[in-house]
């Protein structure tokens, strides 16, 4: 079977079916004699199967379905499925606790009550009785899901029985996959209005999503099991999740060409992370670190820096809603930052990204080091309103290459990603060229290290295992490097070292080598053409 006979099955285009051949969705083609490729029952079977499941369990889980049917981990395959429908079974069991709201609820609507007469509960009081941190309470406010009183006196937020109940109503609406901005809607139509219609309303698109994710699984069954049967229904026992590599070091050396063939990634692959309506404008606007892993499961990712968990988030504006939360739920800056993480296939297996915001999770050399042990780790990142981007390349706790600017780099092996790197739109040895997009340049690069495709839609609906990453404790600094290049190109590195005067707390400067130059090497540079 040809391609496009192949592609005219589905009414897609014959690069789409090469693509999904190439991220392993359906099998590898055989070739003819004249190099072209053939497909075969098998392969439609497995095209089939995954433009199924994608209604079902979406993109993401859909890949990982296949990839792992597709290699013969059928256990691995059954268990991403089993998951889907357990899902599915909580949301049901969701929708149904919201509908038993809404006949606790009745006719009271914003009609005072016997228990409007009780005295007002305290926000801490009122965490406790959700369950919640009083920081997502303040962050509900602040989206106009709440609307509580202030004491007059001492200005302290003071919820009465009306405002318990909205809380509780919103709690179970976001346990459903509702948006604050859908919640705070509803809401307050309820208090304007008294009515219970709006509430309603969402209600009902809610229960025709489940009822066509559940059909959608019924069809996506008989699909995948029709792809078993081509293939033989291999499969194997025992532990079906990939796990964390073994500890040898493998594949480090980065061949341009093994990399291009791989995956030809450029700079005009990410345009989309300039576009307006793209959600990954809020990172870069406000800071960013995203990190890849080969073979660390995102939990273990997560566990490895520290986090404490918390709940499964679907989607990009879900995960920028709980580091708002955190965020805005403090006084001061917090302590800790949320970061997001899920699977994803790429060389080699499965990766899990990990996503952040104004954290550093992926820059801080101990974690680096601890999440690439025996395998890779590549991370980016920007801070945001004062644009310092930083790229990161570990193999085995060993960083390889890292940079801001691609012309100044350090790490044990500097050098190597520099064909790579002009392949994607770096320039490794001068200014980067105007009319590249540096940022993406370096998506493009760390795709190429990674075998992972970033995409606006990868990010706008995975599902991320979250949790919360305390920040590394500040550090009370003993010296600092003063980097200065005079109007011949010459570059000096003055190491100054500091002491604080205890009682006047001034600090003075002295350089104790006398040299005016730093005993440690400079970042490395590439050679000027």
């Amino acid at each position: 079977m040809r391609p496009v006979d192949l592609a005219r099955r589905h009414d897609l285009s014959t690069q789409t079916v090469r693509n999904y051949e190439d991220a392993g969705i359906i099998p590898p083609a055989g070739r003819g004699p004249t190099g072209y490729r053939n497909y075969t029952a098998a392969h439609a079977a497995g095209l089939a199967a995954y433009l199924a499941l994608v209604p079902a369990f979406g993109s993401s889980t859909s890949r990982r379905i296949m990839h792992a049917a597709t290699a013969g981990r059928l256990d691995e395959a059954l268990e991403y499925v089993d998951d889907g429908h357990a899902l599915l079974a909580r949301d049901r069991a969701t929708l149904r606790t919201v509908e038993s709201a809404l006949s606790h609820l009745g006719a009271v609507g914003t009609r005072a009550t016997a228990d409007d007469a009780r005295e007002p509960f305290s926000i801490g009081e009122v965490a406790r009785h959700l369950a919640l941190a009083p920081a997502t309470l303040r962050t509900w406010e602040r989206t106009g899901v709440l609307a509580p009183r202030r004491d007059p006196r001492t200005g302290h937020r003071r919820y009465v029985a009306q405002d318990v109940r909205d809380a509780e109503l919103a709690h179970l609406l976001r346990r459903g996959g509702r948006s604050l901005g859908t919640i705070a809607t509803v809401l307050r139509e309820l208090r304007d209005v008294g009515s219970l219609d709006a509430l309603a309303r969402t209600l009902e698109p809610w229960r025709r999503d489940l009822t066509s994710r559940g059909l959608a699984m019924l069809s996506a069954a008989g699909q995948l099991s029709a792809y078993l049967d081509a293939l033989g229904r291999s499969g194997t026992t025992g532990s079906a999740r990939p796990r964390s590599g073994s500890g040898q070091r493998t594949g480090l050396s980065v061949r341009p060409d093994r990399t291009r063939r791989m995956s030809p990634s450029t700079a005009a692959d990410y345009g989309w992370i300039r576009s307006s309506s793209s959600l990954f404008t809020y990172a870069l606007e406000f800071g960013y670190t995203l990190t890849l892993v080969r073979g660390v499961p995102p939990t273990e990712v997560l566990r490895r820096a520290g986090a404490v968990p918390r709940d499964a988030v679907s989607g990009l504006a879900a995960l920028i809603e709980e580091h708002t939360e955190v965020l805005f739920g403090h006084e001061t800056w917090p302590e800790s930052f949320v970061a997001g993480a899920f699977t994803v296939p790429g060389e080699c297996g499965d990766w899990t990204l990990a996503l952040e915001f104004g954290g550093d999770l992926g820059t801080r050399p101990a974690i680096m080091e601890a999440l690439s042990a025996g395998t890779r780790a590549v991370s980016h990142s920007s801070n945001g309103g004062k644009p310092m981007h930083f790229f990161h390349w570990y193999e085995d706790g060993e960083l390889r290459t890292t940079f801001e600017s691609a012309a100044y780099r350090s790490g044990s092996t500097p050098d190597e990603l520099t064909a790579v790197m002009r392949e994607v739109g770096l320039n490794p040895t001068g200014d980067q060229d105007p009319g590249v997009d540096g940022k993406a340049a370096v998506f493009a690069l760390t795709e190429r290290l990674t075998g992972v495709r970033v995409t606006e839609d990868l990010l706008a609906e995975a599902v991320y295992q979250t949790g919360e990453v305390p920040e590394e404790p500040a550090e009370e600094w003993k010296g600092v490097i003063i980097d200065i290049t005079d109007a011949h190109g010459d570059r000096t590195y003055a190491a100054t070292s500091a002491q604080c005067d205890a009682t006047s707390g001034a600090a003075t400067a002295s350089d104790p080598g006398g040299s005016g130059r730093e005993s440690a090497p400079p970042p490395h540079r590439g050679t000027t053409p």
